[in-house]
């Protein structure tokens, strides 16, 4: 266990029953990760699963993607971050001093816009720009993936 911190996993989309693919794909880490270390799922919305899992180091809580400075009290406490590459900027206008940061690159599509004229949106090529910047450390989901 991880004395003094946790691992803040953000997690983009709702965590919970009828999940999509990143809500499923933040859960599962969280949970794998949970075995061995202190973990907080932050997950937008209001869940029934917020509090303890039972069996594991592993929290939910919730938060509203119009106020993502409510993650702040979440972010001084942790160890390292993972969270997507489209939340990063949040997190870099809400504190400025991160811990170690783990920038997701499952969401393909948004690396891609840095490089296709036309497909991104300049707003949205700055932001990735920013994220790819901040991140210590970078993961994705599949072997082809990590071309990039």
């Amino acid at each position: 266990m991880l004395s003094g911190g946790y691992i803040l996993i953000i997690s983009n989309t709702w965590v919970g029953e009828q999940m999509a693919g990143p809500g499923i794909r933040y859960f599962h880490l969280a949970r794998v990760l949970s075995q061995e270390f202190p973990v907080i799922l932050a997950a937008p919305g209001h869940h029934k699963e917020d509090g303890l899992i039972e069996g594991a180091s592993l929290e939910v809580v919730s938060y509203s993607i119009e106020q993502p400075e409510m993650l702040k009290p979440y972010i001084q406490q942790a160890r390292a971050i993972l969270a997507p590459a489209l939340i990063v900027p949040w997190l870099l206008q809400i504190d400025t001093m991160l811990p170690p940061l783990i920038v997701d690159g499952y969401a393909h599509w948004a690396i891609e816009a840095l490089f296709l004229p036309g497909i991104g949106e300049k707003e949205l090529q700055k932001n990735l720009t920013k994220a790819y910047l901040a991140g210590d450390f970078f993961i994705c989901a599949s072997e082809r993936q990590r071309d990039w």
